[in-house]
């Protein structure tokens, strides 16, 4: 029992990840290529148009940028609290 405990701990979080997440992303990516055919028309305006390009770029920018603040400032407070004595 105690090796499944920690994946039965995680699956209702799992679960919700897949049915929030998951299921959105992939209704989203039916809704771009199925218009009502399928068509690519969507994706060619992004590389078209210079604006669509420039917020993807900013959007990229501003995620890499997150993610760097986050692990800069996670990983020293996870090992403090790591290194506490319990």
């Amino acid at each position: 029992m105690s090796r499944w405990k920690p994946w039965l701990l995680l699956a209702p979080t799992l679960l919700a990840l897949t049915i929030f997440l998951l299921i959105s992303l992939a209704k989203m990516l039916g809704y771009s290529l199925f218009d009502p055919g399928f068509t690519s028309k969507h994706f060619a305006r992004i590389v078209q148009e210079p604006v669509w390009l420039q917020v993807l770029w900013i959007t990229l920018r501003t995620s890499l940028l997150v993610t760097l603040v986050t692990l800069m400032l996670g990983y020293p407070v996870a090992w403090v609290l790591c290194k506490l004595p319990a």
